[in-house]
């Protein structure tokens, strides 16, 4: 993954409101393009000493995918829009730079090969993108797939991973709503699964490509023969795999459901 600057020369007459309007309004679309990840987006002043006289530069820091994930190509309607608005309230056009690799974010490798198929998954920690190649499992950008949502963006996908993530933090923090966390993560007619289950169901036939889903596994007092016996939870086929498909130990191909033996086996 990679850090990147953007930043806007403003009019010396903008409000803070009209800064935080047009600001976060153009990120809030690059989000929701999957251009960008999630973040808090900290913005900051910068006035170079060499534009000191022509204005001030806000700027903002984000995380990307790839190097290229900022580039006019992939905008969306949306973006076009909000770049509009800002130059129309005197603000310049956004201006790019690449900071360089992030070493210390997890995860970071990309898709660079032709997917047969993807996987719906992400967790608790991660920021990249929550659907992955079915070939190498890396991140596919979300802006290299077909638009999920109103034709033209990846919200519905984008709420389905912060349910998911919020899911996965109330289990990890073992106090408040724990129970309630794994079973929306576990359960197949959970609904969080059902959402989860369109997404994959709505880009197996825009890619034409086969979407797993991923079903999360915590089941105390078992051991490893009693979990090999499990039987998919949706057409109760046998689905334990022979060698892990990634990192996964269950796939059922008919359901295209993917799941992992429980991390509590005695």
């Amino acid at each position: 993954m990679f850090v990147a600057q953007i930043s806007w020369q403003v009019p010396a007459t903008s409000t803070p409101a009209q800064l935080d309007e047009i600001s976060y309004s153009l990120l809030a679309a690059l989000r929701k393009n999957g251009q960008i990840t999630n973040g808090d987006w900290p913005f900051s002043f910068a006035v170079p000493e060499v534009i000191a006289i022509s204005g001030r530069y806000l700027q903002t820091f984000v995380i990307i995918l790839a190097p290229d994930a900022l580039d006019s190509k992939y905008a969306n309607k949306y973006v076009r829009k909000e770049i509009a608005t800002a130059i129309e309230w005197g603000f310049s056009a956004p201006q790019i730079e690449i900071i360089g690799e992030s070493p210390g974010i997890s995860e970071g490798t990309i898709c660079n090969c032709q997917p047969s198929s993807y996987i719906l998954y992400t967790h608790y920690l991660e920021i990249g993108s929550p659907v992955k190649c079915g070939n190498c499992f890396a991140h596919v950008p979300l802006y290299l797939l077909p638009k999920t949502y109103d034709g033209d963006e990846y919200y519905d996908i984008l709420m389905w991973e912060r349910d998911y993530r919020a899911c996965d933090t109330l289990q990890m923090h073992c106090k408040t709503g724990e129970r309630f966390g794994i079973r929306q993560m576990s359960d197949v007619r959970s609904s969080l699964a059902k959402q989860g289950r369109e997404i994959s169901d709505r880009l197996t036939a825009l890619t034409g490509k086969p979407t797993y889903y991923y079903l999360y596994r915590y089941k105390l007092r078992t051991n490893i023969i009693k979990e090999k016996q499990r039987r998919c939870p949706n057409c109760d086929r046998e689905w334990l795999v022979e060698n892990k498909w990634h990192q996964f130990d269950f796939k059922c191909d008919w359901c295209r459901l993917v799941s992992v033996l429980s991390c509590t086996i005695t």
